[in-house]
């Protein structure tokens, strides 16, 4: 059974999840069926961020070889880069719960009768809710509560810094890989986190994730700003007007992407200024 967190859910109060694992075919209810100390099997990093967010980190067995945050992640056994990890790697651990990203391992896990859950964020909002709900999964209620309310304080302080949104949204690129080849391009987190900043991803609209895209594409776009997680090289800096941002922020779908966030705000305010 596969349990897809806030994802089409907007609002996570105790009733509401506890109504949605009914439906699910939960039992009682998720806190209920939560074991007294549940083993949980993190198989990407934005996934082991999450549950030490919602202060379970201690429920955590293994976890893929890119975990490096928080520092107590890398204390944690490794079960490979996730990718290529086993069905029998992870039956090996007995576990409670297997998160991760939609994924083959995941849906074979399923299969197998493994309880899995999809943690794959839309929008900033719902990284302050999947917080929250984690807590009620793995007994942290109180832990995760606070931190969801931080994060969503956070969300909501970095919305109110934007003043301009009578202005055009500003046309922007975000990288996906450090020799500019590859954007972000049907990626529903960082779209949310632009349009948040006043801005737009001129490849929104593009069939792929991250579609590829030649030099002569990026200058026809015409982006006001280009945002990546990596030092830029000489010709894209020369090109463009370039904001880098901590890759763990910009790319993981966690906690820390609110950070990345108010940088996208802060570049975004920065490069409409400079253009006026």
């Amino acid at each position: 059974m596969s349990l897809l967190i806030c994802q089409r859910v907007t609002e996570f109060s105790l009733k509401i999840l506890l109504g949605l694992a009914l439906c699910l075919g939960l039992g009682g209810g998720i806190a209920l069926s939560t074991p007294v100390s549940p083993r949980v099997v993190s198989l990407t990093p934005h996934v082991t961020e999450l549950i030490f967010a919602a202060g379970a980190g201690h429920t955590i067995v293994a976890t893929v070889n890119a975990s490096d945050y928080p520092e107590a992640a890398l204390g944690i056994d490794r079960i490979g880069d996730g990718l290529n990890t086993s069905a029998e790697q992870v039956l090996a651990l007995q576990p409670d719960w297997v998160m991760g990203w939609p994924s083959a391992l995941m849906t074979q896990l399923q299969a197998l009768g493994v309880e899995t859950v999809v943690l794959e964020p839309s929008t900033i909002i719902q990284i302050a809710q999947q917080v929250k709900t984690l807590g009620l999964l793995l007994g942290t209620e109180s832990v995760a509560n606070t931190k969801s309310q931080e994060i969503t304080a956070d969300i909501a302080l970095i919305a109110a810094q934007v003043t301009d949104r009578s202005a055009p949204p500003l046309p922007v690129v975000v990288l996906a890989s450090p020799d500019g080849q590859y954007v972000l391009g049907r990626q529903a987190l960082i779209n949310d986190a632009l349009a948040l900043c006043g801005a737009q991803n001129v490849f929104a609209e593009t069939l792929s994730v991250a579609p590829s895209v030649s030099l002569e594409g990026l200058i026809a776009a015409k982006p006001a700003l280009v945002i990546t997680g990596y030092e830029p090289s000489a010709w894209l800096g020369d090109q463009f007007n370039v904001a880098v941002i901590n890759p763990s922020w910009l790319y993981r779908p966690g906690p820390r992407f609110v950070q990345a966030t108010r940088r996208i705000c802060a570049a975004v305010k920065q490069a409409r200024q400079s253009r006026q």
